[in-house]
């Protein structure tokens, strides 16, 4: 299953990594909320996806190209592709249209942010 975020794109072609709401990364206290030692965990939320289609995402954050208003570029990855530190966890009230992709188990915010950098090469810009 392919997930679709639009983001920030750096100079590499690869999504801008950081702690940005268009970034490859996820803001404390917002996307995650770590518990009181510093861990995210699995179903505690994490960077906001949209599952199989672009046409799920919101249109403030849809490409024109797919009928939206954003103006940011458009990235794939495939579930499969996240890694062993990273999952795909669907969205329990909206399976279908959000997602998020989380810790595999539970970690330091910093190990967390440092997973979802490591995907930056695997994301491919679709527009």
């Amino acid at each position: 299953m392919d997930l679709f975020r639009v983001m920030l794109k750096a100079p590499n072609g690869a999504p801008v990594v950081g702690g940005g709401a268009n970034m490859l990364g996820v803001r404390v206290g917002i996307d995650v909320r770590p518990d009181a030692t510093g861990n995210v965990e699995r179903g505690r939320g994490g960077l906001s996806v949209a599952p199989e289609d672009p046409a799920r995402l919101p249109p403030h954050l849809r490409p024109v190209r797919f009928g939206g208003a954003c103006g940011l570029p458009l990235f794939a990855i495939g579930a499969d592709d996240l890694g062993p530190k990273l999952d795909y966890l669907p969205d329990a009230g909206r399976p279908g249209r959000h997602g998020t992709i989380e810790p595999a188990r539970g970690m330091p915010v910093a190990n967390y942010q440092a997973a979802l950098a490591d995907t930056a090469p695997r994301w491919k810009e679709l527009a």
